[in-house]
Formats: structure tokens, sequence, C-alpha cells
């Protein structure tokens, strides 16, 4: 079996040895697993902190589920496969116009701040 300690990196494992008895050994620093972290689990325990930051920058106090669609964002930025894209098809068909990435994210968030959903 596995047994957690105070710590998630204090982590041992009993297995049976050679001799029929039972030896337990130490997994510490041994590569874990890792699952991303959700935005619709994190944000949930957030509105206090939300609210906070709407009060102290004088927005409008909302709830934190309702500035963003967290389990869209989730499903869109989560990927558990390797992602080769190409846009060399759409070029061919006649989609030469192209937005730049980092100034699209500067603009929407000039944007939010605008209508006062983000401090400035």
């Amino acid at each position: 079996g596995t047994a957690v300690g105070a710590s998630l990196m204090d982590v041992t494992q009993t297995r049976s040895s050679a001799s029929g008895g039972s030896e337990t050994i130490s997994t510490l620093g041994e590569p874990t697993k890792s699952s991303p972290m959700k935005l619709v689990d994190a944000l949930a325990e957030r509105q206090a902190t939300w609210q906070a930051i709407c009060d102290a920058k004088g927005l409008p106090a909302g709830a934190l589920s309702g500035v963003a669609n967290w389990g869209f964002a989730d499903a869109t930025l989560e990927r558990y496969w390797d992602e080769i894209l190409s846009h060399n098809k759409l070029r061919r068909f006649g989609f030469d116009d192209w937005d730049d990435s980092v100034n699209r994210f500067f603009s929407i968030l000039e944007q939010y701040r605008s209508a006062g959903i983000l401090p400035r």
C-alpha cells in the first residue's frame, strides 16, 4: 500500500520482499504524475479575493463565475495530447489575415479595463 505523511512529498510504499515478508521503501523524489489545475475548481474558492479586488479598485462587484466561463476555459486550454497546428491549408484557400496573439491578448485586457471588469 501507499502511505502519505504530513507533506505530499513524504510518501512511502510497502511491498512484499523476496523472503516473504514486507519492506517499506521511500518514494521521495520519484517523479509523480500531476494533473492540470482546473480553473473552474480553483476560482470557485476565490470569490472573497475577487470581492476584495472589486472593493479596492472600485469595480462593480459580481460573482467571479460571471467574469468568464471557467469550464469552457478549462476545456480550451487543457490538452492531453501533442498538438501540431499548421495554417498552410487556410492560406491555400485564401485566408491570409492573421492576428498577433500577444497584441490581441493585451487589446482584450484593455477592453475589460475600459468596461470596468478589470482594474486599471
